[in-house]
């Protein structure tokens, strides 16, 4: 008898670390997703942020076109740029 409930014990002390090892295993691999999304959206920001600086409006907008969303975004940079450079 008591044989038997020490090996259910350990049978379920086995499932149980069992359990919080594929824990530990999907929290690393969403560790590694979140790292790797993060290192993309940089990129893509570096990206946007040489395409605003370097290129006008694709549609032709003039610069001083407020309702153009890409000359908004320019603007938005430059601001930043401001407070980076007084910074």
């Amino acid at each position: 008898m008591a044989k038997e409930t020490t090996v259910r014990k350990l049978k379920k002390n086995a499932e149980l670390i069992a359990y919080e090892k594929g824990r530990a295993v999907g929290q690393a691999q969403g560790l590694e997703e979140a790292c790797r999304l993060r290192e993309e959206k940089a990129e893509l920001a570096a990206a946007l942020k040489t395409l605003l600086t370097h290129y006008a409006c694709p549609a032709g907008c003039k610069p001083t076109n407020t309702t153009c969303g890409w000359n908004n975004a320019r603007a938005v940079l430059k601001k930043h740029k401001a407070l980076e450079a007084s910074s």
